[in-house]
């Protein structure tokens, strides 16, 4: 009995947390077992309550996810990007999944494991200097092979 007193509190509590988290697809499984916890307890007025908090959630059907919209605006590359020609890679649009976005795209005979993003500040004769890195992104899915694009 004292396995079903704590199972019932804890599915209150999951009850509650659903509810202020607006996860509506887990209360009716919570709100069922909830009423066979009950019913063993001989709380029956509860147990019934809870069967038809659950059959009307169960009949209600869940708002589906907001819509998106037709045309996606495509991504755009800042204007401050360079493309040093003798980068592995370099950014470009290209069309991914219906929509043009921005790519890294290998141009190196090479693959690219993992790239680095961060500010460079071009010097005399096309020499370029690292100021510092912004972020890095390490590609394990078996990276991108040469001619071929990541999205960024």
């Amino acid at each position: 009995m004292k396995r079903d007193a704590a199972a019932i509190e804890t599915l209150e509590q999951v009850l509650a947390m659903s509810r202020s988290a607006r996860l509506r697809s887990l209360e009716p499984n919570a709100l069922s077992q909830l009423a066979t916890l009950y019913e063993r307890a001989r709380r029956l007025k509860e147990a019934e309550s809870c069967r038809e908090s659950a059959n009307k959630l169960w009949a209600t059907p869940e708002p589906g996810p907001p819509r998106v919209p037709d045309r996606i605006p495509p991504a755009t590359i800042p204007a401050q990007w360079v493309d040093l020609p003798g980068a592995p890679a370099t950014a470009e649009y290209r069309v991914v999944d219906i929509v043009n976005q921005a790519v890294l795209v290998n141009r190196s005979s090479k693959g690219i494991e993992s790239v680095m993003f961060g500010c460079v500040a071009l010097e005399g004769n096309k020499k370029t200097r690292v100021l510092y890195g912004l972020t890095g992104q390490g590609l394990n899915h078996g990276g991108v092979r040469p001619g071929v694009c990541a999205k960024i």
